[in-house]
């Protein structure tokens, strides 16, 4: 359904969080449930990786020229498997994935009721699950970025100067992150208008009058771990997250 008016979006820090390793398989309507995977807990856990996947998800990770970018994309695909599986009630190697609207991964032939979406950044894999829509962005701080080139068109005039104003570098990532978690969670490309989204903190609106799409109404970041932050936007009435660890 598309909105009439412009949706009101809370943007704010959270502060860090405690990781918890419980093995979760119920989410509350209210809840959203964070894993963070680090990819070298589980090298030894390769094999089994392997034989969740298809033989197309196989074929795809052997196009990586790089051992660590085949290394990272099974060991994403089977962690969505095995976590997914646990609140879906059934086998890993049953669910069927495919490609929604801007690259967004879904499930194939499994109730609407559950929304997920995954991100990563060198060794770390973010996931996100919820009742409703929801995005998850995880950036590792590159001090060597040269992030005053993509300055223009990506932010506004605001944003640019709270940038400058502060450790450069660490709130680049950290408005990038939230505008890459609002674009994920509602279907949108970033080609649909990175600058239009404000990311600073406080309370904004946004205008999705011309656009078909999820309204996003919290985008939270934190610090996942060091030298990383990360942000999750979703919408519907918030009570909190269960930061989990592994899975």
């Amino acid at each position: 359904m598309k909105p009439e008016q412009p949706f009101m979006i809370n943007i704010a820090q959270i502060p860090d969080p405690i990781w918890q390793s419980d093995l979760l398989s119920e989410l509350p309507q209210d809840e959203i449930h964070l894993y963070l995977i680090r990819i070298s807990d589980y090298l030894e856990s390769h094999a089994y990786f392997r034989s969740l996947l298809n033989p197309e998800e196989l074929l795809r990770a052997g196009r990586y020229h790089y051992q660590k970018d085949r290394l990272r994309m099974i060991t994403s695909r089977a962690v969505q498997r095995i976590i997914l599986s646990r609140y879906l009630k059934m086998p890993p190697s049953h669910l069927i994935f495919e490609t929604g609207p801007h690259n967004k991964p879904k499930l194939q032939g499994t109730s609407d009721w559950l929304h997920y979406n995954i991100s990563h950044a060198e060794e770390y894999i973010l996931m996100a699950l919820s009742i409703e829509p929801v995005g998850v962005d995880i950036e590792y701080i590159n001090s060597d970025f040269k992030f005053r080139e993509v300055l223009d068109g990506n932010f506004n005039e605001l944003e640019i100067n709270s940038i400058h104003r502060e450790n450069p570098i660490d709130r680049f990532f950290e408005l990038w992150t939230r505008k890459e978690a609002y674009f994920k969670a509602t279907g949108l490309g970033v080609n649909d208008g990175f600058a239009r989204l404000m990311s600073l903190e406080g309370i904004h609106s946004v205008d999705l009058s011309q656009l078909n799409v999820n309204p996003v109404s919290n985008l939270h970041s934190f610090c996942p771990a060091d030298h990383y932050v990360a942000s999750v936007a979703s919408s519907g009435n918030l009570a909190g997250y269960q930061f989990l660890a592994g899975f």
